[in-house]
């Protein structure tokens, strides 16, 4: 499994949790290992990337777009229905 797709499936995780808790066990996980807090920038290394830089910058106009709620989105659990609908996935 590649580090996003690990780092999606634990917010995922998180995000369905309820347990206090384990998510204050979480929370102090982060802490010891100096993970930056929310809003705090990473320090970003350039890559050599197969997606061009255009569908970049799609993604951040739309990304801008959705938090003006100028574009709507589907719940997961929706796309998923019709994904299995139409397709069988």
């Amino acid at each position: 499994m590649d580090t996003n797709a690990l780092k999606i499936e634990l917010i995922q995780k998180i995000i369905a949790c309820n347990d206090i808790a384990l998510l204050k066990q979480v929370e102090e996980l982060l802490q010891r290992v100096n993970a930056l807090e929310p809003g705090e920038e990473y320090e970003l290394t350039t890559t050599n990337s197969v997606v061009p830089d255009r569908i970049y910058e799609q993604l951040e106009k739309d990304f801008i777009a959705y938090q003006n709620e100028e574009i709507q989105s589907e719940k997961w659990e929706k796309v998923e229905h019709e994904l299995k609908e139409k397709y069988g996935l």
